[in-house]
Protein backbone atom coordinates (compact mmCIF):
# COMPACT_ATOMS: atom_id res chain seq x y z
CA UNK A 1 0.00 0.00 0.00
CA UNK A 2 2.90 2.21 0.61
CA UNK A 3 3.94 2.28 -2.56
CA UNK A 4 0.56 2.70 -4.59
CA UNK A 5 0.15 6.00 -2.20
CA UNK A 6 3.87 6.92 -2.93
CA UNK A 7 3.32 6.71 -6.48
CA UNK A 8 0.07 8.96 -6.30
CA UNK A 9 1.78 11.38 -3.93
CA UNK A 10 4.72 11.65 -6.45
CA UNK A 11 3.77 11.16 -9.55
CA UNK A 12 4.68 8.43 -12.32
CA UNK A 13 7.00 8.05 -15.52
CA UNK A 14 4.60 7.88 -18.55
CA UNK A 15 5.63 8.91 -22.01
CA UNK A 16 8.27 11.16 -22.30
CA UNK A 17 7.29 13.09 -19.13
CA UNK A 18 6.06 12.42 -15.50
CA UNK A 19 2.60 12.41 -14.92
CA UNK A 20 0.99 13.93 -11.59
CA UNK A 21 -2.20 12.53 -9.58
CA UNK A 22 -4.70 14.57 -7.82
CA UNK A 23 -3.34 15.66 -4.40
CA UNK A 24 -6.57 14.59 -2.91
CA UNK A 25 -6.60 10.51 -3.19
CA UNK A 26 -7.20 7.27 -1.02
CA UNK A 27 -5.58 3.58 -1.21
CA UNK A 28 -8.67 1.07 -0.85
CA UNK A 29 -6.50 -1.96 -2.03
CA UNK A 30 -3.09 -2.88 -3.01
CA UNK A 31 -2.06 -7.02 -2.34
CA UNK A 32 -0.17 -8.85 -3.93
CA UNK A 33 -1.51 -11.83 -3.10
CA UNK A 34 -5.16 -11.00 -5.18
CA UNK A 35 -3.65 -9.13 -7.52
CA UNK A 36 -5.38 -5.85 -7.26
CA UNK A 37 -4.99 -2.37 -6.83
CA UNK A 38 -8.02 -0.16 -6.19
CA UNK A 39 -7.60 3.70 -5.78
CA UNK A 40 -9.61 6.71 -5.49
CA UNK A 41 -8.92 10.99 -6.45
CA UNK A 42 -10.88 13.50 -6.42
CA UNK A 43 -10.22 15.76 -9.25
CA UNK A 44 -10.21 19.73 -7.92
CA UNK A 45 -8.45 21.37 -10.91
CA UNK A 46 -10.96 20.79 -13.90
CA UNK A 47 -13.04 22.80 -14.48
CA UNK A 48 -16.18 20.77 -16.45
CA UNK A 49 -16.55 17.15 -17.12
CA UNK A 50 -14.68 17.26 -20.31
CA UNK A 51 -11.14 18.45 -19.10
CA UNK A 52 -12.09 15.77 -16.17
CA UNK A 53 -12.71 12.97 -18.09
CA UNK A 54 -9.66 13.63 -20.82
CA UNK A 55 -7.09 14.39 -17.52
CA UNK A 56 -8.53 11.48 -15.58
CA UNK A 57 -8.08 9.13 -18.42
CA UNK A 58 -4.46 9.85 -18.80
CA UNK A 59 -3.97 9.77 -15.41
CA UNK A 60 -5.83 6.46 -14.92
CA UNK A 61 -3.73 4.46 -18.01
CA UNK A 62 0.09 5.40 -16.68
CA UNK A 63 -1.13 4.38 -12.95
CA UNK A 64 -2.69 1.59 -14.31
CA UNK A 65 -0.15 0.28 -16.81
CA UNK A 66 2.89 1.10 -14.27
CA UNK A 67 0.85 -1.18 -11.60
CA UNK A 68 0.60 -3.61 -13.89
CA UNK A 69 3.91 -4.03 -14.99
CA UNK A 70 3.89 -5.80 -11.72
CA UNK A 71 4.04 -9.44 -12.56
CA UNK A 72 1.47 -10.07 -9.36
CA UNK A 73 -1.07 -7.26 -10.42
CA UNK A 74 -3.79 -7.93 -12.90
CA UNK A 75 -6.68 -5.42 -12.22
CA UNK A 76 -6.24 -1.74 -11.45
CA UNK A 77 -9.51 -0.11 -10.68
CA UNK A 78 -9.07 4.32 -10.51
CA UNK A 79 -12.27 5.91 -9.18
CA UNK A 80 -12.67 9.69 -9.71
CA UNK A 81 -14.56 11.67 -7.98
CA UNK A 82 -15.64 15.80 -7.85
CA UNK A 83 -17.28 18.31 -5.78
CA UNK A 84 -20.62 19.84 -7.34
CA UNK A 85 -22.50 23.30 -6.53
CA UNK A 86 -26.10 23.17 -6.33
CA UNK A 87 -25.90 24.11 -10.55
CA UNK A 88 -24.00 21.10 -10.97
CA UNK A 89 -20.79 22.74 -12.22
CA UNK A 90 -17.31 21.62 -11.02
CA UNK A 91 -16.17 22.89 -8.16
CA UNK A 92 -12.50 23.66 -8.45
CA UNK A 93 -9.67 24.31 -4.88
CA UNK A 94 -9.29 28.51 -5.12
CA UNK A 95 -5.72 30.45 -3.79
CA UNK A 96 -3.76 28.14 -5.80
CA UNK A 97 -5.39 24.88 -4.15
CA UNK A 98 -5.21 25.80 -0.84
CA UNK A 99 -8.89 26.25 -0.13
CA UNK A 100 -10.38 23.49 -1.58
CA UNK A 101 -14.39 22.99 -2.40
CA UNK A 102 -16.65 22.00 -0.05
CA UNK A 103 -19.06 19.31 0.47
CA UNK A 104 -18.67 15.51 -0.39
CA UNK A 105 -17.10 14.34 -3.41
CA UNK A 106 -19.21 12.40 -6.03
CA UNK A 107 -18.16 10.04 -8.13
CA UNK A 108 -17.55 10.60 -11.87
CA UNK A 109 -15.69 8.20 -13.62
CA UNK A 110 -14.57 4.68 -12.94
CA UNK A 111 -11.61 3.13 -14.90
CA UNK A 112 -10.52 -0.48 -14.78
CA UNK A 113 -7.54 -2.43 -16.14
CA UNK A 114 -7.55 -5.89 -16.60
CA UNK A 115 -4.49 -7.23 -17.41
CA UNK A 116 -4.60 -11.59 -18.94
CA UNK A 117 -1.59 -13.34 -20.42
CA UNK A 118 -1.22 -16.03 -23.03
CA UNK A 119 0.95 -17.72 -25.57
CA UNK A 120 0.16 -14.33 -27.70
CA UNK A 121 1.46 -12.33 -24.53
CA UNK A 122 -0.07 -9.65 -22.31
CA UNK A 123 -3.79 -8.07 -23.44
CA UNK A 124 -4.62 -5.16 -21.03
CA UNK A 125 -8.13 -4.22 -21.51
CA UNK A 126 -9.56 -1.00 -20.21
CA UNK A 127 -13.39 -0.53 -18.99
CA UNK A 128 -14.63 2.76 -18.23
CA UNK A 129 -18.20 2.90 -16.25
CA UNK A 130 -20.05 5.36 -14.20
CA UNK A 131 -20.62 8.08 -16.63
CA UNK A 132 -24.57 8.41 -16.41
CA UNK A 133 -26.70 10.02 -18.92
CA UNK A 134 -26.36 13.69 -17.40
CA UNK A 135 -22.55 12.74 -17.78
CA UNK A 136 -22.57 11.15 -20.99
CA UNK A 137 -24.47 14.55 -22.25
CA UNK A 138 -22.23 16.49 -20.67
CA UNK A 139 -19.85 15.28 -22.39
CA UNK A 140 -21.48 15.10 -26.36
CA UNK A 141 -22.32 19.30 -25.59
CA UNK A 142 -18.65 20.01 -24.32
CA UNK A 143 -16.90 17.95 -26.74
CA UNK A 144 -19.59 19.22 -29.83
CA UNK A 145 -17.79 22.97 -30.60
CA UNK A 146 -17.65 24.39 -33.50
CA UNK A 147 -14.47 23.09 -34.09
CA UNK A 148 -15.10 19.56 -34.19
CA UNK A 149 -15.92 17.27 -37.18
CA UNK A 150 -19.55 16.78 -36.83
CA UNK A 151 -20.40 20.60 -36.56
CA UNK A 152 -17.79 21.48 -39.21
CA UNK A 153 -19.08 19.31 -41.89
CA UNK A 154 -22.36 20.06 -40.39
CA UNK A 155 -22.38 23.37 -41.39
CA UNK A 156 -20.54 22.59 -44.90
CA UNK A 157 -23.71 20.19 -46.08
CA UNK A 158 -26.92 22.17 -44.13
CA UNK A 159 -27.90 25.70 -44.35
CA UNK A 160 -27.45 28.36 -47.02
CA UNK A 161 -23.88 28.16 -49.35
CA UNK A 162 -22.15 29.75 -51.90
CA UNK A 163 -18.78 27.71 -52.20
CA UNK A 164 -16.11 26.38 -54.62
CA UNK A 165 -15.52 22.73 -53.81
CA UNK A 166 -12.07 21.14 -53.97
CA UNK A 167 -12.26 17.25 -55.13
CA UNK A 168 -9.84 14.57 -55.30
CA UNK A 169 -10.35 11.57 -56.91
CA UNK A 170 -7.31 8.81 -56.91
CA UNK A 171 -6.85 5.01 -58.08
CA UNK A 172 -4.34 2.97 -56.91
CA UNK A 173 -2.90 -0.09 -59.52
CA UNK A 174 0.00 -2.19 -60.23
CA UNK A 175 1.29 0.52 -62.31
CA UNK A 176 1.67 3.48 -59.96
CA UNK A 177 -0.96 5.88 -58.25
CA UNK A 178 -3.39 8.74 -60.65
CA UNK A 179 -4.44 11.36 -58.67
CA UNK A 180 -7.09 14.26 -60.62
CA UNK A 181 -7.59 17.32 -58.57
CA UNK A 182 -10.03 20.15 -58.99
CA UNK A 183 -12.38 23.01 -57.95
CA UNK A 184 -15.85 23.96 -58.80
CA UNK A 185 -17.41 27.12 -58.34
CA UNK A 186 -21.21 25.64 -56.60
CA UNK A 187 -24.11 28.23 -55.85
CA UNK A 188 -26.45 26.41 -53.60
CA UNK A 189 -29.30 27.49 -51.31
CA UNK A 190 -31.45 25.21 -48.95
CA UNK A 191 -34.67 26.20 -47.19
Amino acid sequence: MRSVASALRGGVEWGNGFTQFPEDFSVQEADENTGRVEVTVTDTTSKDVLECYAGSSVQAQAFAINALLNPRINTVVYHVSVHRNDQGELQKSQLFGFLKPGGDATPIFTFTFSKTQSSDGVNITMVITGANDTIQKELRDQIATSFTPVRVLGGIVGGDSSTKKNTTTGTTGNTGTTNTTGTSDSSSSTK
